[in-house]
């Protein structure tokens, strides 16, 4: 029987503890192996190979592996192959000799599902950080915001004073709305309507007249005056 003394690859797979210790690494060895004393090599042909190389590495493949967490195992490649690269060496009981050349280690079928719902924990995680960082700079109060865009000199007052109009404007509205449709449901009568309005709507207005200061509450306050005689007016006409 000829034996070739052609170097050949050997691929090695197999498992180490992670930090963790619940989950393992997939160990992955890539070595070349080559005979280099035909007649030992013949005597111990019947030696499983995969199982020598796996009980020469285990040991201090998992030495290293359960210093790395299955979710951050930065550099745990190159910390193996520089440890398993240190075994180039001629074995006289087999009869070859073998040189390491790749190890690389993932987490194991066991790890998959974990390492998948933390990646997906982590990116919510990620995506909702973003989006408080977006809307962190924005303000409670409308008004707030715009005054600090003033004084950041973003904004003119002038500028200032019609967003909060126009924010006013909406506002009332909105409100208007809401009493109308509690008055067409039948939930307020038109008298309890007229006092819910005024109550409800104008206390609104009045509270972000406290937000203004100088022209602005000025503004605010004759706005006040005419958003109180358009719903005595709205309500006259319906009475009428």
């Amino acid at each position: 029987m000829e034996i070739s003394t052609h170097p050949y690859t050997k691929e090695i797979d197999f498992t180490a503890a992670s930090k963790e210790g619940a989950y393992s690494f997939s160990v992955y060895v890539k070595a070349v192996i080559q005979v280099t004393n035909p007649l030992t090599f013949y005597v111990n042909r019947n030696l499983d190979v995969n199982a020598y190389f796996k009980n020469l590495f285990t040991m201090d493949v998992r030495k290293i592996t359960r210093k790395y967490s299955i979710l951050d195992y930065e550099g745990m490649d190159e910390k193996l192959t520089e440890k398993l690269s240190s075994y180039n060496s001629f074995d006289d009981s087999t009869g070859f000799s073998y040189r390491v050349s790749v190890v690389t280690a993932e987490p194991g079928r066991d790890a998959e599902e974990y390492v998948k719902n933390y990646g997906k924990q982590q990116l919510d995680m990620k995506l909702k950080e973003s989006a408080r960082g977006l809307t962190s700079p924005l303000s409670g109060s409308m008004v707030e915001a715009l005054k600090t865009a003033v004084v950041e000199g973003r904004m003119t007052e002038e500028e200032a004073f019609q967003k909060i109009a126009e924010n006013e404007d909406k506002e009332f509205a909105r409100a208007v709305k809401r009493v109308e449709t509690l008055r067409e449901s039948e939930i307020l009568t038109d008298e309890e309507s007229k006092t819910y309005g005024k109550v409800k709507i104008l206390g609104g207005m009045s509270e972000s007249e406290k937000l203004l200061t100088g022209q602005a509450a000025k503004k605010a306050a004759g706005q006040e005056g005419k958003d109180s005689d358009m719903i005595d007016a709205m309500y006259n006409d319906e009475e009428e």
